[in-house]
């Protein structure tokens, strides 16, 4: 029998519970800071990773019609 929209509702549930408390022991941000990246990105295990494993205060700025270019802060 195929699952229901509300079994299926708290797999995923579940699942993303599951990432974010994942992130937080493995990565050292906060519950906050992981639940940001579930919502932007899903539960995707390899995006999560390279986007929470990613050095704090870089980030790639995009200029449309210009140079990209970089904030490094260390």
């Amino acid at each position: 029998m195929a699952e229901s929209k509300q079994e299926r509702d708290e797999r995923l549930q579940a699942e993303k519970e599951f990432r974010i408390q994942f992130l937080v022991k493995e990565n050292g941000i906060t519950e906050a800071q992981a639940r940001d990246l579930v919502e932007m990105i899903g539960i995707d295990a390899n995006s999560l990773l390279r986007e929470a494993l990613e050095p704090r205060g870089f980030r790639r700025q995009h200029s449309f019609g210009g140079s990209v270019g970089f904030s490094v802060k260390w």
